[in-house]
């Protein structure tokens, strides 16, 4: 249950019958949605892993697949907590990010400026594909694309609660790991890696 408009999903859920009904393969799988207009549900998606090779190279056929769709829709923000593997089945949620509007930007005419406009205007843009965020002077940063991401310790300390509950609590800066995600397939068990199925990616 959302107590919002799922407007946005249902119709990209819509979307995705229209490509399976033009003989998209392998096809998509939709999420089920109820929109009431100022509430609805959503189908509930539960991470699964794949038990052969052949249903991993479905799941990245259909990422690729997703990416075209996304970027052809302005999609942004489909980061590791966005996308949750089901199976074969790679499945977007939280939908309201598609036909983001980027309202007109007044910085400074740099070359910076003008190629971080092109990586936020590119498929880079949705979110889905590998980009280090968050650099330190060193260059480490945190990957937390939608096909990649997972358990990372971030390039700098974070603010963190120590001894709470007691008199003694206090903020302090340490170093913090991001939690792992429900979006990259497993086979067998065993996490796999999205560079090992360019291919398959790119042919979706």
């Amino acid at each position: 249950y959302k107590p919002k408009p799922l407007g946005a999903s249902k119709h990209f859920s819509q979307f995705l019958h229209w490509m399976n009904n033009r003989g998209f393969t392998p096809a998509f799988k939709p999420m089920r949605v109820l929109d009431k207009n100022e509430y609805g549900w959503e189908e509930f998606i539960v991470q699964q892993g794949c038990n052969t090779t052949e249903e991993v190279q479905r799941y990245y056929n259909r990422l690729g697949g997703l990416l075209a769709v996304l970027y052809s829709m302005r999609g942004t923000d489909f980061h590791m907590e966005n996308v949750i593997a089901s199976g074969e089945h790679p499945t977007p949620i939280d939908l309201e990010t598609v036909f983001h509007n980027i309202p007109a930007l007044h910085f400074q005419d740099t070359a910076d400026v003008e190629a971080k406009k092109k990586i936020v205007d590119s498929v880079i843009g949705t979110g889905l594909l590998p980009l280090l965020l968050y650099q330190n002077e060193e260059g480490f940063g945190v990957e937390m694309s939608g096909m990649g991401g997972g358990e990372q310790v971030l390039p700098f300390p974070v603010l963190q609660v120590e001894h709470d509950e007691t008199d003694n609590m206090r903020f302090v800066r340490k170093s913090k790991s991001t939690k792992g995600s429900e979006n990259v397939p497993s086979l067998s068990g065993q996490r796999t890696h999205a560079g090992q199925y360019v291919d398959e990616v790119v042919l979706g």
